[in-house]
């Protein structure tokens, strides 16, 4: 039988919040450092950053303009990618920047992420 203090001794995040913004940004983090990314944001589709990690200013640049396709100006050297993601019936945008660029499945372990926030 599982006791909580097993349950939270296996728990693998160590930084939890009952807050759902810090949340995805505890989650956006540590696929950030994963990936080894500059930037991971996510915002909604006129560009209104909802959740980000990495330099603020950055996140809301890459944020504000992921729906203008104008993203590659913003990066200078790093590469940007942007991808259109359904989460709960809510069309978002999930942003990521670096060098090299993320990968495809980088943001879709972010998109996972907030499921399960968003879930709970």
């Amino acid at each position: 039988m599982s006791t909580l203090a097993h349950d939270t001794w296996n728990d693998r995040r160590k930084n939890r919040t009952e807050n759902l913004e810090q949340a995805l940004s505890l989650m956006l983090e540590g696929c950030r450092l994963r990936a080894r990314l500059e930037v991971l944001a996510i915002s909604d589709e006129t560009g209104l950053l909802v959740a980000g990690a990495g330099p603020a200013t950055v996140c809301e640049e890459l944020a504000a303009t992921a729906p203008l396709g104008r993203v590659a100006k913003l990066a200078g050297p790093a590469k940007v990618i942007v991808r259109r993601v359904d989460i709960k019936g809510q069309a978002v945008l999930m942003c990521g920047m670096g060098s090299p660029p993320p990968a495809a499945e980088q943001l879709n372990e972010a998109a996972a992420g907030c499921l399960r926030i968003l879930a709970a």
